[in-house]
């Protein structure tokens, strides 16, 4: 069966970043453990993001901030899209040998089996919801600025 232009894409843009990593992660050989170390500073990035979400909100509530890390989500949110899934967490998996994905401890306290066929899209629906309340509060803090200035 003859591969299509979006697996091909797909594939040469995991190909592009799995070696930009290794050449970060130099001093490791062991495909395990380089993909371990892509899960740590991958979950890290998660976490970081989370973290400067509450930043903008409860330390520093700055609309030019609030822009910052919306059009950062942007483009992560948009690779995810146009990757079919995020393109690191399919190069930890195949360095790893595991199928664990970051919202399978949300799925298995559901009680709902953790297979790439299930949490992919779940992942993608989450993204898709959180993206959307993002962009609500990006639209209602501009109104809001825009109302401020022309009254």
């Amino acid at each position: 069966m003859a591969e299509t232009l979006y697996e091909r894409m797909t594939k040469n843009i995991e190909r592009g970043v799995e070696n930009v990593l290794r050449l970060l992660i130099f001093w490791e050989k062991d495909d395990k453990r380089i993909g371990r170390a892509i899960r740590f500073i991958h979950y890290s990035f998660v976490f970081l993001f989370i973290a400067f979400y509450l930043f903008i909100h409860v330390y520093h509530p700055s609309y030019a901030l609030l822009l910052i890390f919306f059009f950062i989500q942007l483009l992560i949110f948009a690779h995810h899209i146009i990757c079919g899934g995020c393109v690191i967490t399919n190069i930890e998996r195949r360095l790893i040998g595991d199928q664990q994905c970051f919202i399978d401890p949300l799925l298995q306290l559901f009680h709902i089996p953790t297979t790439p066929d299930v949490s992919s899209p779940v992942f993608i629906m989450l993204s898709v919801l959180l993206m959307a309340i993002l962009s609500l509060e990006v639209w209602s803090r501009t109104v809001l600025m825009w109302q401020q200035w022309f009254s």
